[in-house]
């Protein structure tokens, strides 16, 4: 059977273009792998005409790489056919994948019967697939898009809920030492990790619980740049598979891409 790796990107283009480039960044590394990927179908847009330019937009990007990259696939998942509201738009990033999993978890064995699946890639948004997988046995990794001294507050999450009792917005001037980090304001945290007794807490924070528990992480970043954080996850927090330099969309030509070698120029 044919092996491949399958990703998992959240929804949106811009998260959907990175991880496009990992699987091309995977297919120069391993030419003889096929990359598949898993795309979420949202219905989560303030209007109409907004769903319909976003889907316009998302669909002919990915014609293009079909066209270019023949290795990558697409697999569309369901519509879901009722989305509940939430209160903030980063919940409705942690919920929608949730609300997917029965899909992913019949995709993902469909895939395996004729497929050898030798990784499943998630976005961190997508951390309720991690269950999915893990009752699957699938080798799982977490892509981070962001940089690597904002996984490290992710993977040290489970230490601060431990040892803080309070929400972090309540706590205003207090200074917290973070492995890999200058001291950080508790109220300069990222917006998942002010209130405790909100749900995107509770999903953030399981999402660094479960990142810790992978087979490894892949991170969007740059190895000069953030030495003393990428130190912290391979001393002691997490292994760092792997540093990527992923291409960024820069404009709308025909590529539309710039590298990250062009970048350090």
């Amino acid at each position: 059977m044919e092996d491949v790796i399958v990703l998992y990107p959240s929804p949106g283009r811009g998260h959907l273009i990175s991880m496009v480039e990992l699987g091309k960044l995977i297919l120069k590394l391993y030419p003889s792998f096929s990359v598949t990927i898993i795309v979420l179908s949202t219905q989560n847009t303030n209007s109409a005409a907004t769903a319909q330019y976003a889907a316009s937009s998302t669909a002919k990007y990915m014609a293009a790489v079909n066209a270019t990259t023949p290795s990558i696939t697409f697999l569309h998942l369901p519509p879901i056919s009722e989305v509940p509201s939430t209160p903030s738009p980063l919940e409705s990033f942690f919920l929608f994948p949730r609300l997917n999993n029965p899909n992913l978890h019949q995709t993902l064995q469909t895939i395996s019967q004729t497929s050898n699946l030798k990784a499943f890639i998630i976005d961190f948004f997508c951390d309720a697939a991690f269950e999915v997988a893990a009752k699957l046995n699938i080798p799982t990794y977490y892509f981070f898009t962001s940089s690597a001294s904002g996984l490290v507050i992710f993977l040290y999450r489970p230490t601060l809920h431990k040892t803080i009792d309070k929400s972090l917005k309540d706590l205003n001037n207090m200074l917290l030492d973070i492995p890999g980090l200058p001291p950080i304001l508790a109220s300069d945290m990222p917006q998942t990790a002010l209130d405790r007794n909100s749900k995107v807490y509770e999903y953030s924070l399981n999402t660094g619980i479960n990142m810790a528990k992978s087979n490894g992480l892949i991170v969007n970043t740059f190895g000069l740049l953030e030495r003393k954080a990428i130190g912290a996850i391979s001393d002691g927090l997490v292994v760092l598979v792997k540093e990527l330099k992923v291409a960024l969309t820069v404009n709308e030509s025909e590529d539309g891409l710039v590298s990250a070698a062009e970048l350090e120029k």
